[in-house]
């Protein structure tokens, strides 16, 4: 059984803002008290922050918020993305000693992630908890990254992130890892464990 807890505690120990909730819509709701004074934020490529329905959450609050996956502008959405105040991620893996690792295949998430935003936000699921390094990178190849691109490939018949219709491969998605193994100096970073499977 996976101890949150343990897992929030390695976190803290790392300079992680951590906490614990039972289900994803618990974590939403506390997130939504951060945007009181809050005008933009960005968003990365997520499964889990789509089955949340953040998006829709926070554009109804009247919050510009740039995410890729609602524009027909890739590009300038990951510049607003990355210009917003704060930004909103979910992770490929959290090891049980307090890192955070994520892949990306256009580089918006990992640096929107370490630097550039006042508060960064993470939403992850239970499933998301791995052993150690190697286990969170085995966790992507063998299960994320196949999931990830068979729904790309579905849902945009092959198109890259340019528009152009091309030979989308797999490893394409897998260009760039980033193991946070310390909060970044320059920002609030925030790690939501939700007691839910999220994702993957």
């Amino acid at each position: 059984m996976i101890n949150l807890i343990r897992v929030k505690n390695a976190l803290y120990k790392n300079g992680f803002i951590c906490d614990i909730f039972e289900t994803g819509q618990d974590a939403v709701n506390f997130f939504m008290n951060f945007l009181k004074f809050c005008e933009s934020i960005g968003m990365s490529g997520s499964v889990t922050l789509e089955s949340l329905g953040l998006y829709d959450k926070l554009t109804d609050k009247g919050i510009k918020t740039f995410w890729h996956w609602r524009s027909d502008s890739f590009e300038e959405t990951f510049k607003g993305a990355a210009a917003a105040k704060y930004y909103v991620s979910g992770a490929n893996a959290i090891t049980e000693d307090g890192k955070v690792f994520i892949v990306d295949a256009n580089g918006n998430r990992v640096s929107s992630v370490s630097f550039g935003h006042e508060k960064v936000f993470f939403f992850v699921g239970r499933n998301k908890i791995v052993r150690d390094d190697q286990e969170a990178r085995n966790r992507v190849r063998s299960l994320a990254l196949p999931l990830n691109y068979k729904r790309y490939t579905d849902q945009l018949d092959g198109r890259d992130i340019r528009g152009k219709y091309e030979n989308l491969k797999m490893e394409d998605m897998y260009s760039q890892e980033l193991f946070l193994a310390k909060a970044p100096r320059y920002q609030d970073t925030y790690i939501f464990l939700i007691n839910e499977d999220l994702g993957y």
